[in-house]
């Protein structure tokens, strides 16, 4: 369901700040590349939550949307 993906996706965004929280302690940047790979995942999973929410109306403004974001 659509809570159900948003709470995943918030949860991959908490693990994605911890590593980045990881990433003072750490000499490398392994642990800031994870955190920025947590994020993407995250934002993965809510434009699936997102997409799935979209009825008809959403359907009809997303032109706008896109051809605002391409402006």
């Amino acid at each position: 369901s659509y809570a159900r993906s948003c709470g995943i996706a918030m949860l991959i965004c908490i693990v994605g700040d911890i590593f980045i929280q990881l990433d003072d302690t750490d000499t490398t940047e392994t642990s800031f590349l994870l955190g920025l790979a947590s994020f993407l995942i995250a934002h993965l999973a809510f434009m699936v939550a997102f997409v799935r929410k979209i009825n008809a109306k959403g359907m009809i403004a997303l032109p706008f949307f896109i051809a605002y974001y391409l402006y």
